[in-house]
């Protein structure tokens, strides 16, 4: 949580890198548990590249870093995985995790 006057903030923007944690197979088996492909399946469903993120997966809006309590928002532009996805990454049987 951030401080602000007024406002409750929460930073999203940290990232951190480590080269080499995983190897390809991996992190291509936990790329689909995200995805939620079956976890060596080779063939992508969908083009995030071309048509954006996977609307059965991820939600426009998912990601709320602002909370804003006196307006509404019209077009959020945080995309996050959905309720269903969330759990199933949770509670779902996957080994890579």
């Amino acid at each position: 949580d951030v401080d602000f006057p007024g406002k409750l903030l929460f930073d999203t923007s940290s990232i951190l890198v480590f080269d080499n944690l995983l190897d390809e197979t991996l992190r291509k088996r936990l790329l689909n548990v995200v995805k939620g492909y079956p976890e060596n399946f080779e063939i992508d469903k969908w083009n995030d590249s071309e048509y954006g993120p996977d609307p059965s997966r991820w939600t426009r809006g998912g990601l709320v870093d602002v909370i804003d309590e006196g307006s509404e928002m019209n077009a959020p532009s945080c995309w996050g995985l959905s309720d269903e996805a969330i759990n199933d990454i949770c509670f779902g049987p996957h080994p890579a995790i």
